[in-house]
């Protein structure tokens, strides 16, 4: 298991248009994904779930990785959280 912390940043707030890039890009990888904010924690394969978490830019999240691949699934999910992707 993969746990990396950052800050939310891509946008000001979560819109579906955002939640839609997190959930393509979750879905390239074998691992299962989920975030961490407060005291949420959901799976990042479900439009519905992302949309739940209620993110706005500056709040703190940790993703959670685990799977073959959960080493870049979790770099590669915090990078679009931080807007880099």
């Amino acid at each position: 298991m993969v746990k990396l912390e950052t800050i939310f940043a891509a946008v000001d707030s979560l819109t579906p248009e955002f939640a839609a890039k997190l959930a393509d890009h979750t879905a390239h990888f074998k691992s299962d994904v989920s975030l961490e904010c407060g005291d949420k924690r959901l799976r990042l394969d479900s439009l519905i779930c992302i949309l739940a978490l209620g993110l706005y830019r500056g709040v703190k999240v940790t993703v959670i990785a685990e799977g073959e691949d959960e080493t870049e699934a979790a770099e590669e999910i915090r990078k679009v959280l931080e807007g880099r992707i």
